[in-house]
């Protein structure tokens, strides 16, 4: 009796050694995200422990098994183990699932263990109208596009007149990279036209360069398209929890490619940052971060540009926007001041849903779900509109689609108006008290049209306009100072401010008109060349960009440039490489969009000294560098200023 009670017991024990066994193998593919074959190993163990049927659920809800996440949480979602994340998880599963008065009990339950939960809040908040938004929005009509197949495809965005967007689709490689959450090949950027029904047609990969082991993209652009940030996996760094974490990095086009790729400041291995949306000026990029000092989950921060490679100091969009769950794919339409985002944490359909929130200068209100048919039972996300609000995109992986992820267009016949009008010419979100903001907009005096990349000092403060001719500052006390406004073409003008004496409004709007600066001199800075070179240098297209918005702002205006040189070296070879130059900014000038009929090249070579500096006298550097210059001159409006070169390898 006492040998078969041993046996007994090492048996026992040998089968509790084997579950346990089992139940860690199953932890491994877990880890490591491989969900599919987490969820094999841990169905075929007969009693898992509480944590196992945990990460069992959270697998098939990884997966967007909703039915059977349902059923394996549905097995310990009454014990007293279940956290408040199981609750959340199930609130979405059973709304993925149709069954929305269940989840409005269980969402209840929550509001008596953390009542203030800013996702308890905004179920609150939406229970009056939330079954206005079953109800399917006519303004809408949404599309599966057909170029979508069983690859996923999504988040979508501007490049000039074509779309960009990430995609699992193979194309001609010979090799299908998968990773691990749901077995597809890894993410790359592509790029399609437009047809006359917004269809995307002719894709192709953006760059291939940047089709890397990893993933690649989603990927937001300027407006101009010269400058990108896009979304990749940081898959040189791989953090202590096995965790490969999204990272920004930044590109320049340029002499018909793309730059090298630049991180992002904050990229971390520690913390994801991602889903990259610039404003259209490329000056304000929002992004989406797990950083410590969030709300939870995923939030949206917003990051302004303080100078051409630096950026300030990232700002959470705060609790109207960010909840405890996950905010995502921020788009900002510039034009109508609107933020576009996808949350799973404010009360919706099921999944991520779409909203929309008003920008004004104290932060984004007024944030709504879009409804159906936008939104679904499903994750939808990424929505991009145009400027017109009227047509756009956005992605989800609802039933009756082609592929996991698809992409959808539509258009809409509807309006995003507000309840109550307020100013929106700004938007200003700090984590500091800002007692004054001054709002300038700076306009053409005579069409009235907003003047972009004007230069602007505020005080001591010294910005740019934006693409709306808007530049702002803030104070903390009721401060006194200077405006001064430059910008290519037009008269500087000036005047002083006094917020003391301004309305009692904490928000002080003013407007500034510039004068078209006719038979007076203009200053064209910083056309530099190097040694015996005649192309452009980057520091010579800030100022070429101004004068090509001054042009655009003016489509009568017509211009000579012309370029010359230090006496140094024969009259001819002069003549030849200062027209080598001058046809060098013309041409970068009509590739802006300028037409070529509008402005003509001219070299002087040495024949136009500005000093004493001719043949054979003797000069310093800096006088034979007065002569190497580059003036504009814009018929009836007279002859710029000489240029002052002090920048690259110079000899003439």
């Amino acid at each position: 009796m006492k040998n078969i009670l041993s046996i007994l017991l090492l048996l026992s024990s040998l089968t509790v050694f084997s579950q346990e066994d089992k139940e860690k193998k199953a932890d491994d593919f877990f880890q490591i995200y491989y969900f599919d074959k987490a969820i094999d190993k841990y169905s075929r163990i007969d009693s898992l422990s509480l944590e196992g049927q945990r990460k069992l659920a959270e697998s098939y809800y990884n997966r967007f098994e909703f039915v059977e996440a349902e059923k394996a949480y549905a097995k310990f979602i009454d014990s007293s183990a279940a956290t408040l994340d199981d609750y959340f998880k199930y609130v979405l599963i059973l709304k993925a699932n149709g069954k929305y008065d269940e989840a409005n009990k269980w969402m209840q339950e929550i509001k008596t263990k953390k009542e203030d939960d800013l996702r308890v809040k905004s179920f609150l908040e939406t229970k009056p109208v939330f079954d206005s938004l079953l109800v399917e929005n006519s303004k809408y009509k949404i599309t599966n596009l057909a170029m979508n197949t069983e690859d996923e495809d999504f988040g979508t965005s501007y490049f000039k007149d074509q779309i960009v967007f990430a995609s699992t689709r193979s194309g001609s490689k010979p090799i299908l990279r998968k990773y691990n959450w749901n077995r597809e090949p890894f993410l790359d950027m592509f790029v399609a036209d437009k047809d006359t029904a917004n269809e995307l047609i002719k894709l192709k990969y953006l760059n291939k360069k940047y089709n890397q082991k990893w993933h690649e993209g989603p990927a937001s652009f300027n407006k101009k398209g010269t400058f990108m940030a896009y979304t990749r996996n940081n898959y040189g760094e791989i953090a202590a929890d096995g965790v490969v974490r999204l990272q920004i990095y930044f590109s320049e086009y340029a002499k018909g490619e793309w730059s090298d790729p630049e991180p992002f400041y904050l990229n971390s291995k520690d913390y994801s940052v991602g889903h990259p949306a610039l404003t259209r000026n490329g000056r304000i990029m929002f992004f989406v971060s797990d950083m410590p000092g969030g709300y939870g989950g995923t939030d949206i921060y917003m990051v302004s540009k303080i100078s051409k490679t630096k950026w300030g100091k990232p700002v959470n969009l705060g609790p109207k926007i960010n909840t405890e769950g996950n905010e995502m794919f921020p788009f900002f339409q510039d034009k109508n001041s609107l933020l576009f985002f996808s949350s799973n944490g404010l009360d919706g359909l099921g999944g991520l849903d779409v909203y929309v929130a008003h920008a004004t200068p104290t932060g984004f209100v007024d944030v709504k779900n879009l409804g159906v048919p936008i939104n679904s039972k499903s994750d939808d996300f990424a929505y991009i509109i145009d400027d017109k609000l009227k047509t756009g995109y956005f992605s989800s992986n609802r039933p009756g689609g082609k592929g996991g992820d698809d992409i959808y267009k539509f258009a809409y016949t509807g309006d995003y108006k507000r309840k109550v009008v307020v100013d929106t010419t700004h938007v200003i979100i700090k984590d500091t008290v800002v007692n004054y903001i001054y709002d300038l907009l700076v306009l053409n005096e005579t069409s009235n049209k907003p003047i972009s990349n004007a230069d602007v000092k505020i005080g001591k403060i010294i910005d740019i306009t934006d693409s709306l001719g808007k530049v702002s500052a803030e104070f903390n006390i009721a401060d006194t100072f200077k405006v001064v406004v430059n910008a290519v073409g037009y008269k500087e003008k000036e005047k002083f401010v006094s917020l003391e004496k301004s309305l009692s409004d904490k928000v002080v709007n003013d407007t500034i008109k510039l004068e078209v600066n006719m038979d007076e001199h203009i200053v064209l800075k910083n056309i530099y060349y190097d040694f015996d070179k005649s192309n452009i240098l980057p520091e010579s297209k800030v100022e070429l960009n101004k004068l090509v918005k001054f042009m655009e702002d003016n489509p009568n205006l017509h211009v000579e440039l012309s370029s010359h040189t230090d006496s140094r070296g024969s009259d001819s070879y002069n003549i030849k490489l200062s027209q080598r130059r001058a046809e060098s900014a013309v041409r970068y000038v009509v590739s802006m969009g300028i037409s070529k009929y509008r402005i003509t090249a001219k070299g002087y070579g040495e024949r136009r000294l500005v000093n004493r500096c001719s043949d054979g006298v003797p000069c310093t550097e800096a006088e034979h560098r007065q002569n190497r210059r580059t003036e504009i001159y814009i018929q009836g409006f007279g002859k710029a200023l000489d240029i002052q070169q002090t920048k690259g390898k110079y000899s003439k």
